[in-house]
């Protein structure tokens, strides 16, 4: 696909690949969080939660984790073992594309008896006052009742400043 596993870019990159190839063809890989191409620093769900789209991949210094990305990274593994089958042969629907620089998109991947879905929203670059999400129905799901989950997303809040962390 791309030897940039940034997750911002490689939003891009999968959309536009997803338009001539199925997922299951479709390496997609998290690596270190910071990317060595663009050095922005990214938490490993977000560069998970892009490449769980495809065949999925890590590229880490399995020694530089800490025991808490330990702990993520093998929940993201089981998780994605758990849906394989409908990430890399589910039908793929761009729901909303990225069309700009800074743009939000979403996915969904969806099994072929209408069953069970999985829906990636990605934001595009942080932004001090981002809109609301809103995941309207798109009656892709037989039946009219519905579970969502949302992944947990760990954040390190010492990472966002003195003010934080006073």
């Amino acid at each position: 696909a791309s030897d940039c596993s940034d997750s911002y870019e490689r939003i891009s990159i999968q959309q536009g690949l997803s338009y001539g190839y199925p997922l299951s063809s479709i390496s997609a890989h998290v690596s270190h969080r910071v990317n060595h191409q663009t050095l922005r620093v990214t938490p490993y769900s977000s560069k998970f939660d892009v490449a769980s789209f495809g065949v999925l991949g890590y590229e880490l210094m399995l020694n530089e984790l800490t025991k808490v990305e330990q702990k993520e990274i093998k929940n993201q593994i089981a998780f994605y073992k758990e849906h394989r089958e409908l990430f890399q042969y589910g039908d793929f629907y761009i729901v909303k594309p990225k069309k700009y620089e800074g743009d939000t998109a979403m996915w969904m991947v969806q099994s072929k008896d209408h069953k069970e879905a999985i829906i990636g929203y990605f934001n595009g670059l942080q932004s001090l006052c981002p809109k609301e999400t809103f995941l309207k129905g798109y009656n892709f799901l037989k039946g009219k009742q519905y579970s969502v989950e949302v992944m947990n997303q760990p954040h390190n809040i010492k990472k966002f400043g003195n003010l934080v962390n006073m």
